[in-house]
């Protein structure tokens, strides 16, 4: 009997398992039920990640308040991979994204005061806290 006492959902999942193959089911049966049976969850569930889907904009067309982050970094004079960094750890919202068809598509779309928010947001000094030097006195 396969057991896995930590989760009730996976346990009942093995169970029904191991329920089918009791039943006499083929393992190579077995498997694509098990394929069929996640394909639908994850359509049933939107997409296959749990990313939501972006809004697709016109490049030259951002409604006021948007910009993408090529166009962020030059007016700010911030690296381009910090900002990505931004969006990827939450701290700036992905609003949607450039067309990607058109020339300089497929860019991340944002908000301009989250940017100016972080830019003003003082550094964070991460890390460490230096060694206490001990002195013979």
């Amino acid at each position: 009997m396969l057991t896995y006492t930590h989760d009730p959902k996976r346990q009942a999942f093995y169970d029904a398992i191991e329920q089918a193959r009791n039943d006499g089911l083929d393992f190579a049966d077995l498997a694509t039920m098990i394929t069929a049976a996640e394909h639908d969850t994850q359509a049933t569930n939107g997409a296959h990640s749990s990313e939501p889907e972006d809004v697709i904009y016109e490049p030259g067309e951002l409604p006021d308040g948007l910009i993408d982050l090529p166009s962020a970094a030059e007016k700010y004079g911030v690296n381009r991979s910090r900002l990505t960094m931004w969006v990827k750890r939450g701290k700036v919202p992905r609003l949607g994204k450039l067309k990607a068809a058109a020339p300089g598509g497929g860019y991340t779309v944002t908000s301009i005061e989250a940017i100016e928010q972080c830019l003003r947001a003082p550094p964070n000094k991460g890390g460490r806290p230096p060694k206490k030097r001990v002195t013979n006195s």
